[in-house]
């Protein structure tokens, strides 16, 4: 029994003594490895700023549109009183008060026309021109 013990012992000190062999990653396979992952993550940094601007246009780009969208549909009540009035009748929608823009639509060069009588597509297509 005291032999075993010895053995045992005598085992348990050489296995604790014995170089120990490359389990893990070296340094200069972590240091690559950092490398690979700055580029990821400047290349991940660059692409989160550019979805970024690109919905920040994309919002002002719908806000612009929705206030055309206003201007053409109130242009349509002010045709369509004027031929009420002309006719004798009473105008049925009244004076149009305009949306704010908040100029949106000037950063896209965009002239709006409001209340344009009779309405117009042009300022749409001025909208759709942006994509030629």
């Amino acid at each position: 029994m005291k032999r075993l013990a010895l053995a045992a012992l005598v085992a348990l000190v050489l296995v604790a003594a014995a170089p120990a062999t490359a389990a893990g990653p070296t340094l200069r396979s972590l240091q690559a490895q950092i490398t690979s992952l700055k580029k990821q993550v400047k290349k991940l940094q660059k692409q989160v700023k550019d979805n970024q601007t690109l919905a920040v246009a994309g919002l002002a780009y719908g806000a612009c549109t929705s206030a055309v969208t206003a201007d053409a549909l109130q242009g349509t009540w002010t045709a369509l009183d004027g031929r009420f009035v002309s006719q004798g009748q009473t105008a049925l929608f009244g004076v149009q008060t305009p949306v704010n823009d908040f100029n949106f639509c000037q950063g896209f060069n965009v002239v709006r026309a409001r209340n344009q009588n009779p309405p117009t597509v042009s300022v749409f297509q001025a909208l759709l021109n942006i994509f030629k």
